[in-house]
Order: structure tokens, then C-alpha cells, then sequence
């Protein structure tokens, strides 16, 4: 797809650990080099499947790929190519902690495909700020294999593709967070809560940058009680497409060593972005958000020009 990530192969058949060629294997778990976060859990090592995927958690084998998200093991999956192979009639399956580019890489090479025994070779990287990169070199039969990840409990998922025609020799799949300020916070994050007690969690909704639109996620609970292990609270924000005015008429006022920036209040807007910059046509760098109209800083000796941009 047009802006999707580059296709470029890793080779570590010469460089990787094979794990095992059992048909239906489950190995591990191998260490990362790393800590990787997944659906908010960090782990610092995976299990490999030959049947195409790696689990955080499970020892499971199954070959018999299914749908995501399903609450059957295997979970905290992360399926590359998940169907059933048997590298014991041919190819091998490799790992590689690869420290230098701080990445994890899995690689079946040329893996028999069951029932057709036609070779499939692909791999999975996971690097150390969470993104996972899927590559395939050669793809056999694309019609008979599950594509995603898969949280812990199998009750929230990403399905790339279940059984249809998608995948193609020479081609790279990216999963990745690339909210750099998610719109949806949680805190805190973990706690202990006392037997018959309760604990109060802030949850915070942010659509700064966001176009307009309607998002939607979830938030999961995630304990150690036998009965409610998991649960999953989906969440809706909707973002709407009110233009804001500019706001134009930023002055400032000096007392001392302090300049107080102020300006008139924009039509609709719940804050404004205050930024700052040595020159008129130079890079701006953000300075902070007020709620408000006005915004101190220290006065100095040096040229200053300043910029203030509405939101809501």
C-alpha cells in the first residue's frame, strides 16, 4: 500500500539458533535482549511455535489456525503465518537476538506447508519500541493461514488477514502505535487492591491533533482473580470538525523579569498552545497549554517570538 513500510529482508539462517524442527513444536521461552511491551505488559522473553507463531505465554501447538480474537489458546499471540507446518519434512525454523539494532528475529525458512508441502519462508522482527515487523520472501498458498496479534485473554485482537488471498512474495506488514500522544490514558497503570476492595482510576481523553472523526478502543483489567482474569471496557471518542478562529492578537505585557503573553479568547476552543522561537521565520518549540488566555515567561535579553495556536 502506498506509505507502507519498505520490504527488506533479514537473513539469519546463517546467524540463528534453531529452537527445534518437531512438527508441532513449542519452544522457548528465549530471551528478547529487551524488555517489549504488548497490550501493556512488558516480557523479556517468547516461545516460538513451527506452526507460525510466537506466544508471550502459551506452550500451545495448535494447528489448526483460527480467527482473531479468539479466547482459545493460543494467546498474547503474535501470528506471522499461522497454519499448520512441519519443518520436520523440510526447511528449519531460526531465532536471533539481534542486541546491536535492539531486535528480536524470528525466521522460518522455507517450512513445509501442510497438506501441499509447498515451502513457505518468512520471518517476524520485534523490535525494542514495540513494533512489530511482519516479511514474507516466498508465500506459498496465501489462502490458509491467520495474520495479527492477540492480547492475553484472546478478548481484544488485530486480524490482518483469516483465511483470504492477501499475502504475496516480497511483502512487509508494520503493527505499530504510532500515536506519539495516545488519545486515551489510564492512570495509574497497576496497583494492588485489598479482598472486597476498590481502586479509582483516571481515565483522560485527549484529541489534540486529532482530525475529526470517531476513534474507538478499550481499556483491559488485567488481574490474578480466578474468575474475572481479564476485562474488556471498549471506549468511543468522538472528535468533531468545529473550526476555530486564529488567534491574532497576542500582545505581551513586562513586569520586571517576567512577560505575560495574552490574547482574546477563541470561538469554541478549550486550550491553546503556546510556542516559542528565536526568529520570526525559525523553528518554533512548544512551550506548554493553558486552559486560559494569557501565559508567563522570563524575559531575556535575546529576541523571543511567539506563537499561540487554539484547540479544543
Amino acid at each position: 500500500e502506498p506509505g507502507g513500510p519498505a520490504y527488506n529482508w533479514v537473513e539469519i539462517n546463517s546467524l540463528g539458533t534453531n529452537p527445534g524442527s518437531e512438527d508441532d513444536g513449542n519452544y522457548g521461552p528465549f530471551n528478547l535482549g529487551f524488555n517489549f511491551s504488548f497490550y501493556g505488559v512488558d516480557y523479556s522473553a517468547v516461545r516460538i511455535c513451527t506452526n507460525g507463531f510466537l506466544s508471550f505465554t502459551s506452550n500451545a501447538y495448535t494447528w489448526t489456525n483460527q480467527g482473531i480474537p479468539n479466547s482459545a489458546d493460543p494467546n498474547s499471540l503474535i501470528a506471522p503465518f499461522w497454519d499448520d507446518l512441519n519443518p520436520s519434512s523440510g526447511g528449519a525454523v531460526y531465532y536471533y537476538a539481534d542486541a546491536a539494532n535492539q531486535r528480536f528475529i524470528v525466521e522460518w525458512d522455507a517450512v513445509p506447508h501442510y497438506p501441499s508441502g509447498n515451502a513457505e519462508t518468512f520471518q517476524v522482527i520485534l523490535n525494542a519500541d514495540g513494533t512489530i515487523l511482519y516479511q514474507y520472501a516466498t508465500v506459498a498458498l496465501n489462502s490458509s493461514c491467520t495474520v495479527g496479534i492477540e492480547n492475553q485473554s484472546g478478548s481484544d485482537g488485530l486480524q490482518v488477514v483469516f483465511n483470504a488471498t492477501y499475502l504475496h512474495n516480497n511483502q512487509a506488514i508494520l503493527i505499530t502505535n504510532d500515536l506519539t500522544e495516545p488519545w486515551l490514558t489510564v492512570a495509574p497503570t497497576g496497583g494492588t487492591v485489598p479482598p472486597y476492595g476498590s481502586s479509582q482510576l483516571d481515565v483522560t481523553f485527549d484529541a489534540t491533533d486529532l482530525t475529526a472523526g470517531v476513534y474507538t478502543g478499550s481499556i483491559t483489567v488485567i488481574s490474578n482473580d480466578p474468575d474475572e482474569g481479564s476485562i474488556l471496557i471498549p471506549v468511543t471518542l468522538t472528535v468533531g470538525s468545529t473550526t476555530l478562529d486564529p488567534v491574532d492578537d497576542l500582545m505581551m505585557t513586562v513586569s520586571g523579569a517576567v512577560g505575560t503573553l495574552s490574547w482574546s479568547a477563541a470561538t469554541g476552543a478549550t486550550y491553546y498552545k503556546v510556542y516559542e522561537a528565536l526568529e520570526p521565520y525559525g523553528t518554533y518549540n512548544y512551550l506548554g497549554t493553558t486552559g486560559g488566555t494569557s501565559w508567563s515567561v522570563v524575559v531575556s535579553a535575546d529576541k523571543r517570538f511567539y506563537h499561540v495556536v487554539a484547540g479544543n
